[in-house]
Parts: structure tokens; sequence; C-alpha cells
């Protein structure tokens, strides 16, 4: 089986997993599968009533766990190690995203709640997992390894020592995807079949209902290199949904994480695309330069490889239309004279730094709510090239960005163990905003990235014109730095 992966970043909870470059990850599933979590619905009923989100504890939530499922008629061992075992059961439906940090129900948790039965509520977790958890391409990994085999899987460690080749992690003891199987199969989910003890089935046809994607197209997934898939996106993005390698080349240069191969671009990018029916090849342009357009089977990719980048987990809830809107048009939005409604401007103002940190080739974007109808978005992103790095971000769509605003910023960076800030304004930087960063960058290791009003309008005109605006902004702080 080719055992490459795309370099794509993925969002990994492991520290394990991070240190050693895996491109994705099981969720962790201590305690946490069908065999020991015989109903879906009774566990997050019981979460749900006597944690923190039913006015308990999560101390108390986790001893009705420990009486519904972990009791000592069920399970051997003190009590203290049963109330362990209902602890990870907790921490690992965090990790299926059932659960937030805090342990109430997340929107995924209180649908499957709410489901018929828990055939259905499975399904419903099963669903997210192969659609936002990197499950499709888990899967579809597990049973290669699998299928040589007659069907039968390895012992649990030398398939989970397999996986790590796979550069997916999970636990080395193999809990993971015993879990993980043990849930594919379960009645009403039905997307794997144990005919033995050891021998499975994969249903592709459900996999595919499921997944959304079928097996043909998650090896297509793989085969992609990073600057393929970023050349997908960028394409859609366009209004024409065309463009030319000069052009596309000038935009991935943005991108940092990506190394390109400019003389090589046509062979290495291009036409493995047409050859899966990504993207045409349509000639050549006034320059010479190959022009190409994109299929809607490369569109449908472009997303995927959006949202395993930005909202994996589902809880940002971008659809398409977001995440593959022209930036024009986006921009357009941010006026006061082309938008009247403030919701919608605050929510364009979101979407267009959201392209910003797409396009420096940030990942895991986490957003503060944004009060309703304001006009401007805080959060953080992570850099993982040259070096992994926190980001903060501030953005605001307002006539001048003040010295209150860009000291709020820096301070939370310091507090979040940040090393950059980007601040972003439809306006202009006051002059006292920009004596708290000089002052901030001559005496700290913080970088200040600032973005105003003319360079928001350069960005729209030309995505590629971000490079050199990021470029300015570094030659500033270091020159801080030396004064």
């Amino acid at each position: 089986m080719d055992q490459e992966r795309p370099e794509q970043p993925t969002r990994l909870s492991r520290r394990e997993a991070r240190d050693g470059h895996f491109v994705l990850e099981l969720p962790i599933s201590k305690q946490f599968s069908p065999i020991q979590i015989d109903s879906l619905q009774e566990f997050l009923s019981l979460v749900r009533s006597y944690g923190p989100q039913g006015g308990g504890t999560r101390v108390g939530g986790r001893a009705y766990v420990k009486d519904r499922f972990f009791s000592a008629q069920r399970r051997g061992g003190t009590e203290k190690k049963r109330l362990t075992q209902a602890g990870n059961a907790i921490a690992s439906a965090r990790h299926w995203g059932l659960l937030d940090e805090a342990d109430n129900l997340t929107q995924l948790g209180e649908a499957a709640a709410a489901a018929a039965n828990d055939g259905l509520a499975a399904e419903i977790m099963v669903k997210n997992f192969l659609r936002h958890l990197g499950g499709s391409q888990s899967v579809k990994t597990i049973f290669d390894l699998i299928h040589p085999n007659d069907g039968i899987a390895p012992a649990k460690t030398i398939l989970a020592a397999e996986l790590h080749q796979a550069r997916i992690y999970e636990n080395r003891d193999g809990t993971d995807h015993s879990a993980v199987l043990g849930w594919l199969s379960q009645p009403g989910v039905d997307v794997a079949k144990r005919l033995s003890r050891s021998r499975w089935l994969l249903n592709e046809r459900r996999f595919a209902e499921l997944a959304g994607v079928t097996l043909e197209q998650v090896d297509a997934v793989a085969r992609r290199d990073p600057v393929q898939l970023a050349l997908l996106v960028e394409l859609a993005r366009t209004s024409s949904g065309k463009s030319d390698a000069g052009a596309m080349q000038r935009v991935l240069a943005i991108r940092r994480d990506l190394k390109i191969d400019v003389p090589g671009f046509r062979r290495k990018y291009l036409e493995p695309l047409e050859r899966d029916g990504l993207i045409q090849l349509t000639g050549r342009g006034a320059v010479g330069a190959t022009t190409f357009s994109i299929t809607p089977l490369g569109r449908q990719e472009a997303v995927v490889d959006l949202i395993s980048r930005f909202d994996i987990d589902g809880t940002l809830h971008y659809q398409q239309t977001d995440l593959l809107r022209p930036t024009r048009e986006i921009v357009a939005d941010l006026s006061l004279s082309k938008q009247a409604n403030p919701n919608l401007r605050g929510i364009a103002l979101e979407h267009f730094a959201l392209r910003i940190l797409s396009w420096i080739g940030l990942t895991d974007v986490r957003w503060r709510v944004r009060p309703n109808r304001a006009e401007e978005i805080d959060g953080t992103a992570h850099s993982t090239a040259p070096s992994f790095a926190l980001w903060q971000v501030q953005a605001k769509n307002t006539a001048k960005l003040d010295a209150d605003d860009a000291a709020k910023e820096i301070g939370l960076a310091v507090a979040n163990g940040a090393t950059v800030v980007m601040l972003i304004t439809t306006g202009d930087f006051t002059r006292a905003a920009r004596s708290v960063i000089d002052r901030a960058e001559r005496r700290s290791a913080l970088t200040v990235t600032c973005i105003d009003g003319g360079d928001v309008d350069m960005i729209a005109d030309d995505p590629a014109a971000l490079r050199e605006l990021l470029a300015r902004e570094s030659s500033r702080a270091q020159q801080r730095r030396e004064l």
C-alpha cells in the first residue's frame, strides 16, 4: 500500500502526534467503545444531567457514569479505578466531538442525545468522525491494512504500529482503532461488519453515504501534495474558476509552508490534477503561461481541504460559499455604502480575516464569540512553518484602530504565549496605536503585523500583494529591534 499522505495541516490533540509530525490521529478512545458504553444516549444524558450543564459538577457527572457503566458488578478493581475509567470515557467523548472542554454537550452531542435511538446516535457521531475528524482517510487506511490478509486484522499493537507508519497516530496498544471499528460496526451505523473474531468487512456503499466521499475519492485526496491542494483552493476562489501558471505561482508564493517547483509547475502540479479530473488545461495565455480551469470535482476537493484546515471539528460551521467566496465580494461587503446590515459586515470581516490566515498557511483558527452585529473579530491561529507559532489576530471594520485596541491584543498575546500579533483594520492606525506597537516590538520578541484599509484594497485587487505586505511588516519589526 502507498504509505504517502498529504502534508496538509490537521489539528492534532496529542503532543506525541504533533512532535512526531503525524498527519492524522484517531480520537482518543480509552474506555469509550460500544462494549463499555453500551448506550451512547444514556451516557450523554448522564453527563448532561449530573455534570456542569445540569447544574452539577464534573466529578458528579463522572460518578453517575461510573455507577451506570463501570459499576462493581460490571467491572473489577477499586472504586477509584472505576471512577478513573468513567473519567477516561468522558475525556474520550470530547475527542469524538460530543462534549466541550467544560463537559457540556456540543451541538453534535445534543443531536446524538436527541436521536430516535442509540443506532441513530452512533450514526451521527460516526458521520462527524468520517467527515470532520479525518475519519474517511483513517478508516480507508485501516481496511487497506486489513484487506491483504483476507480481511483478518493483525494483532492490535501490530496494526497500531502500521498506522504509525502511515502517519496516523493512535495509542500504541491499539485501543483507539479497536473502538473505531466497534463504533463503525454498530447496528444503525453498519459501515463495517465483523465476520469473525478478527475478520472485518468494509461496507463501501454505507461508507460513501456517511463519509460523503467514495473510497476512490479518498485515494485521490491522499495523492495530493500541499501545492496541488493550495492550487485547487485558490482556483476555486476565483470568480471565473480560471487562472494561469504565472498568476497562480504569485498567489501561492505567499504560503511560507509551501515549496513550489516553478520549472516543474505544469508537470508536477497541473498535469496530475488534470489526469484526476480536477482541472482542465485550456491552452496558453497572452504571455505564454499555461491556462487552466477547475472542474466540479476539483471544487469539491478544495472544500475538503479547507474544512480539514479550518473547520475540522465542525465548530465554526463554515459553508462552501463562505470558504470559496471571491475576495472582491468579501471586501465589498465591508463597505457601509454597499452593505447596510452591520451583522453581515461583521461576517464579511471574519471571512476576510480567515482568507488572510489561509493565504499565510495558518490553521486551527479559534475565534472569540463576536458580539451580535459587532464589526470586529478576535481569535488565534497556528503556524507550522518555518516552525510552530501561535498568532493572535484582531480585525476591525472601523475608521480608526486606536491604542487601546493594540494594547489589548498585545496583552492577550503575552498571556497566551503568542509570538505574532496580526492587526487588521479597514481604516487607519492612529498615531497612538503605532506608538504602542513600536514599544512592544522594541521591548519584546513579539512581531506585530499591521494591515490597514489601503492594504485591504490592495489585497482585494491582487491577493499576491500580501507577500510584499508581510515582508514590509517583518522588515519594520526588525528595524524597531535594532533601534
